[in-house]
């Protein structure tokens, strides 16, 4: 499915601009002037520095939609990772994807945005041990905050979508009583199938793989899957399309249900800055992450 945008109005190339060459330029703080202070509303609230691990990294911010204090059942959860190179490129925080938190907490879900140990501090396994223990902490905990632990979606953008992709996909770093709360992947712009490795960082990222075969998500689809949403800008020149593509094809072989859409319009950081208050409505990838949610955390 490929979708193709109509012309943008000028306040719209704006912001755009400015939100692509603020996150290229990783200034965080610069971030949130643009796309933060368009996402202040009263229709939910923060629960901040919630910490699930012994590390100082080890802390969630949980927006939680204000009619979910008042109901009698829980709200489906979303649970999101941010990217940055799995820590090379930048150091982004968790205060910087208020516009994420903002554009689903708005809308009745429950939304967990999650720190986590990056590289070099931390090789991959590093990252994944911080990854699973967020999981586990939401399943046991979330229900506080008014969200429903049973219906679980793991989403995220550029290497936070490879590691929401491995929660979801690779058993080995989840117990199947948390697996089962996972009822759906959402990725934006993510890595799935990008062997060989051709960039320094990345052998030493995942130097404890010794095939490295086990640091591709693709090589984990199975008919236990949950299903999937690969979402993929066609201007993307960071993370190649082939990995949506590849894993799409995957998804199918094995029976998998998946949707795969590509936005003609969109490059790595487009698809993600799409979220934004400014550009929900000009663009579809938020209205369509909403239809996978409602169709498959009911």
């Amino acid at each position: 499915m490929t979708v193709n945008y109509p012309n943008r109005i000028k306040v719209i190339k704006f912001f755009t601009l400015m939100a692509m060459l603020l996150i290229l330029s990783g200034c965080a703080q610069l971030i949130s002037g643009v796309l933060n202070n368009q996402a202040i509303t009263g229709d939910y609230t923060r629960a901040a520095n919630v910490a699930y691990g012994a590390h100082a990294q080890n802390k969630l911010d949980i927006y939680s939609p204000i009619e979910a204090s008042v109901s009698n059942k829980g709200k489906p959860v979303i649970v999101f990772f941010y990217g940055g190179c799995w820590g090379e490129c930048n150091h982004l925080k968790r205060s910087n994807y208020l516009f994420v938190a903002q554009s689903f907490a708005s809308r009745g879900y429950v939304t967990v945005i999650a720190g986590f140990r990056q590289y070099p501090e931390v090789n991959f396994e590093g990252i994944m041990s911080d990854a699973s223990n967020v999981m586990r902490w939401t399943s046991q905990n979330i229900l506080k905050y008014g969200g429903d632990p049973k219906r679980m979606i793991v989403m995220g953008h550029s290497s936070g979508a490879h590691i929401a992709a491995m929660l979801a996909l690779n058993p080995s770093y989840l117990e199947d009583g948390v697996r089962k709360n996972i009822r759906g992947f959402v990725g934006l712009a993510g890595p799935y199938d990008f062997l060989p490795l051709d960039k320094p960082y990345l052998r030493q990222l995942f130097s404890a793989k010794e095939d490295y075969a086990g640091s591709q998500p693709i090589n984990f689809v199975s008919p236990k899957s949950p299903p999937l949403l690969i979402l993929q800008g066609m201007r993307d020149n960071r993370v190649d399309q082939k990995n949506a593509l590849n894993l799409s094809k995957k998804a199918k072989s094995m029976n998998v249900e998946q949707q795969l859409i590509l936005y003609s319009g969109q490059d790595h950081v487009g698809i993600l800055a799409a979220l934004s208050r400014p550009l929900q409505g000009q663009y579809t990838v938020l209205n369509d992450i909403l239809k996978f949610i409602r169709q498959h955390a009911k």
